[in-house]
């Protein structure tokens, strides 16, 4: 059997058969109507106990805890917003696809479906890299503080985080651009359906008999830089962001006796906050300094707990998305 065979099937009339659901499609059709009935509204009760949060952090401006306090509700509600956003743009859409499970709506429709699942998968992607980039400033600025006793300027932190953000979403704009031209309807007789233009290609050349032997190197390109920028390449820059904060914390661990032992004490800062207190006296550091140096090892605990376990699963699921969008003959 070719390859054509395999993946297109004719009716009696001659015209490629419709696909028709499978029992994958009714479990995917379970779990996405889960997850939009019970995600959008979690997620909005965060995102306005979040907002409130912000609100008033910003009007106690607490002299000595804002930046950090601050940047690390905005990295929050920074996801939260990008989970809502893929929540309500794939979810719904993919849904009604996979009920109709043909495409009747027209190619700008396809276009623009596909491109805002393209937009919602870079940004979750990016939401989870500015969050391990910013552990790894939070870490090296630390390192900076406590060699050279540099302080960092203020705002400094809440700028980067700013910047950070409105990056995460001008690059998944326009890394899903491709999309416009890569994602097309194909009309097949009595149905169409959306996909791509090199699978609509085959199957033109299925229904008019011609042998498939086209090897479609744009294909191969979109692809690759598809799965670069959405999957491996923020991958690679979690990894190192995580490298780089192992490394620092490894060679400040290796320091003088002295010094050895309160950086013990200070990795222990968020198991026992009484525990800082007794030993702040002897930390050879201005209150300042010290008073960061608690309040970013907190964050970094925070964010290790929180966000680790979820970024793996987004990229697994993300992963999964990007082999599943495909059409099914």
């Amino acid at each position: 059997m070719s390859n054509e065979d395999e993946a297109f099937q004719r009716t009696d009339d001659g015209d490629l058969k419709a696909p028709t659901l499978i029992a994958t499609d009714y479990l995917e059709i379970a779990v996405l109507a889960v997850v939009l009935c019970i995600g959008v509204p979690l997620n909005a009760v965060v995102l306005y106990k979040l907002l409130k949060q912000y609100s008033i952090g910003k009007t106690l401006n607490r002299v000595k805890q804002d930046d950090t306090r601050i940047g690390f509700l905005m990295l929050k509600i920074h996801l939260t917003i990008v989970d809502l956003i893929f929540i309500i743009l794939y979810c719904p859409s993919k849904l009604v696809w996979l009920v109709c499970y043909v495409w009747p709506f027209g190619a700008f429709l396809c276009k623009a479906v596909q491109y805002s699942w393209m937009f919602a998968h870079h940004s979750m992607s990016f939401a989870i890299v500015s969050i391990a980039i910013d552990r790894a400033k939070t870490v090296h600025d630390l390192m900076a503080m406590r060699e050279r006793g540099r302080v960092m300027a203020p705002n400094s932190k809440i700028n980067c985080i700013k910047r950070m953000i409105v990056l995460t979403y001008l690059g998944a704009a326009a890394l899903s651009l491709p999309q416009w031209l890569a994602w097309t309807t194909a009309d097949l007789g009595s149905w169409s359906q959306c996909t791509t233009i090199w699978h609509q290609q085959r199957a033109k050349d299925f229904l008019s008999g011609h042998e498939y032997r086209y090897f479609f190197y744009w294909e191969q390109i979109y692809t690759i830089v598809h799965l670069t920028t959405m999957f491996w390449g923020p991958f690679v820059i979690l990894f190192l962001s995580y490298a780089c904060i192992t490394l620092s914390l490894f060679l400040y661990s290796m320091k003088s006796t002295n010094e050895s032992a309160t950086a013990a004490e200070l990795h222990r800062i968020d198991a026992d906050d009484k525990l800082v207190k007794s030993i702040s006296n002897n930390i050879s550091l201005q209150p300042r300094a010290f008073e960061l140096i608690i309040s970013s090892k907190r964050l970094t605990s925070l964010y290790n707990h929180c966000s680790l376990d979820f970024t793996a699963i987004n990229f697994d699921f993300s992963l999964i998305c990007n082999f599943c969008w495909r059409i099914e003959f």
